[in-house]
């Protein structure tokens, strides 16, 4: 479960767009069983703009690679939706990340993490990200 800084407990929504990163699904099936929060885990850009119209996610976690577009381009169409401005990202890369990948991750409130990724990375990026402290229950 997430806590805030005066220790109460915050329930979490992550948006989740995974197109083939298998190492970050398997993460996500374990953090998901032990904490007191909500993955909506979608395929493609298509599903993640069909439920951000009846869903405000806490945060956006993205593959890179999601053809037809990138991860980065996925983050700023939903940044357009109303209400979802302040989201922040997290951009899971398979690849080395190229400067170009770097500056446009810069300019956005948006980490990446490289892929193979391992549990206590991608727990640490979201407490950044969500600026909350993660404990099991």
């Amino acid at each position: 479960m997430f806590r805030n800084e005066r220790g109460g407990i915050l329930v979490r929504y992550i948006l989740v767009v995974l197109n083939s990163a298998p190492d970050a699904m398997h993460f996500i099936e374990v953090i998901w069983q032990g904490a007191q929060y909500a993955f909506l885990i979608v395929r493609d850009h298509k599903q993640a703009f069909e439920i951000i119209g009846s869903f405000k996610p806490d945060l956006f976690l993205l593959e890179y690679q999601l053809p037809p577009i990138t991860g980065i381009e996925l983050y700023d169409q939903l940044h357009t939706a109303k209400g979802i401005a302040e989201v922040p990202g997290i951009v899971l890369c398979e690849e080395a990340c190229t400067e170009d990948i770097d500056q446009a991750i810069a300019i956005r409130q948006i980490r990446y993490l490289k892929v193979p990724i391992d549990l206590p990375d991608l727990l640490n990026a979201i407490e950044q990200t969500c600026n909350v402290t993660f404990s099991w229950s």
